[in-house]
């Protein structure tokens, strides 16, 4: 929902975003990691994500 907003107002001024958001699995002993390892894994995976995409548009620029 907060990521719609932004990327509303964003529009409206014709300025470029992105948000990144994470899906998780359920949170009961059927998970496939528990909240530690989910948040450090995100946080790794989103930085990488970004790091990639300043790559990328620095070799447009």
């Amino acid at each position: 929902m907060e990521g719609t907003a932004i990327g509303h107002v964003a529009d409206m001024y014709g300025v470029p975003s992105v948000v990144i958001r994470s899906i998780s699995d359920n949170a009961d002993s059927n998970a496939v990691m528990d909240y530690d390892e989910f948040e450090r894994t995100t946080a790794i995976n989103s930085a990488m994500l970004v790091l990639n995409m300043l790559k990328l548009l620095s070799l447009k620029i």
